[in-house]
């Protein structure tokens, strides 16, 4: 599973069943560069969450499972995809976990979503500096967390992704390496060529 941050710039809150909602993650927009300074930057498509089964992804607090505060199999939270991207509306658990972290939320000392989850299909582009992925399918969304100290550039990055992503550097290494070589023989043989001309 990865695990990403994303800011809660949007969060509303209601007093009444301390519900609170605002978008888990976005669509479209570039991240920060993960996995550290040589890492990458990632875009999740707006077609990544089609036919993903939300129906019981829970809602934690700092991705703890013993800390869960609503889930959508329950009732008590509510997940919708729009084109800016997957928009939550939950109802906190009335317990003191529930209670302080919905006044730490409305007081502002909490603004920070994170989301879990697994990549069925995704595409990279080497080209770039650093590299892009861009997630076309995610595959499951297991947990949507409220976080304190959100870690985006350091947020976990599966084996997978690190591993594809030395491959394609070693591709582009490659490719580049090809390159350079094929114009020294062009060159070489526009030499040969002048110099019989000549």
């Amino acid at each position: 599973m990865e695990v990403r941050f994303q800011e809660l710039t949007d969060i509303e809150t209601r007093d009444d069943n301390l519900e609170i909602s605002g978008y888990a993650l976005r669509f479209n927009e570039p991240s920060v560069t993960l996995g550290g300074s040589e890492g990458f930057k990632e875009i999740i498509e707006s077609r990544a969450l089609d036919n993903v089964d939300m129906s019981n992804t829970h809602l934690y607090y700092q991705h703890d499972s013993n800390s869960m505060l609503a889930n959508t199999k329950s009732g008590t939270m509510s997940l919708e995809v729009t084109n800016k991207g997957l928009y939550f509306r939950a109802q906190m658990a009335d317990t003191t976990l529930g209670k302080d972290t919905y006044k730490l939320i409305k007081r502002g000392d909490l603004s920070a979503m994170s989301f879990g989850f697994t990549v069925n299909k995704d595409t990279w582009d080497v080209t770039q500096s650093p590299e892009v992925r861009t997630i076309k399918q995610i595959g499951r969304l297991d947990e949507i967390s409220i976080v304190s100290r959100p870690a985006y550039e350091t947020s976990s990055v599966s084996t997978r992704s690190k591993d594809f992503l030395g491959e394609c550097r070693e591709c582009r290494d490659l490719e580049s390496l090809k390159k350079i070589e094929s114009n020294k023989l062009l060159d070489e043989a526009k030499e040969l060529l002048n110099s019989i001309k000549g």
